[in-house]
């Protein structure tokens, strides 16, 4: 293989490894969204490391005190919530990536009745 050929086929794996840590972070964002309106723990948490610290208002701790006091309190004023995510913007800057994203969110606490959620494919 040429030395051309080498410095293109490193360079795209460079490329290649910034896009899938950009994916993995937007489906990270992604996650908690979901985690909140399905009211699901695991997949709250799963947006977390082991050991990360939220402080989200009043709340300042770890993310396995964080999930259950997050979601009881969204639990104590609606059943039904959609987060829309938007906007989705990460920097890469080599082992340090800074994220942002806008979010958007229905909820009404009239509506005390859970979303029926279709499967993929119903």
């Amino acid at each position: 293989m040429a030395d051309q050929d080498r410095e293109e086929l490193t360079r795209l794996r460079v490329e290649l490894q910034e896009l899938l840590d950009r994916q993995a972070i937007a489906d990270c964002v992604y996650r908690y969204a979901r985690g909140l309106d399905r009211h699901d723990e695991e997949i709250y948490a799963s947006a977390y490391h082991d050991d990360a610290i939220d402080h989200h208002g009043d709340f300042l701790g770890r993310r396995d005190k964080f999930v259950p006091w997050g979601l009881a309190l969204l639990a104590s004023d609606w059943d039904s919530h959609t987060h829309f995510i938007t906007n989705v913007r990460v920097d890469i800057d080599g082992d340090v990536a800074r994220s942002e994203c806008g979010t958007w969110d229905r909820t009404d606490p009239s509506y005390r009745r859970p979303f029926e959620l279709a499967e993929p494919g119903e």
